[in-house]
């Protein structure tokens, strides 16, 4: 099932996105801003994020430029 798929996409994306891989970062980024297990973890979408656009990933790039104008990333610095 699709629920059983999460944490192991999760995984996949993790490992992806430590060897460099921008869209897995983007891919990794977006599950922690989605708020995994109902949890948003802004510190870790941001640095996956981050690590992304750096890499010149425009969705991420984009996401990041969202986050800013809605004042997120003030609250994700204080975690």
């Amino acid at each position: 099932s699709p629920k059983d798929a999460a944490p192991k996409a999760v995984e996949w994306f993790t490992k992806a996105a430590e060897q460099g891989d921008s869209s897995a970062q983007y891919e990794l980024g977006m599950v922690y801003l989605g708020g995994q297990d109902g949890k948003i973890q802004y510190s870790e979408a941001v640095k996956w994020l981050g690590l992304a656009a750096e890499q010149g990933n425009p969705k991420a790039q984009y996401q990041l430029g969202l986050l800013s104008k809605e004042g997120q990333r003030e609250n994700i610095c204080s975690d």
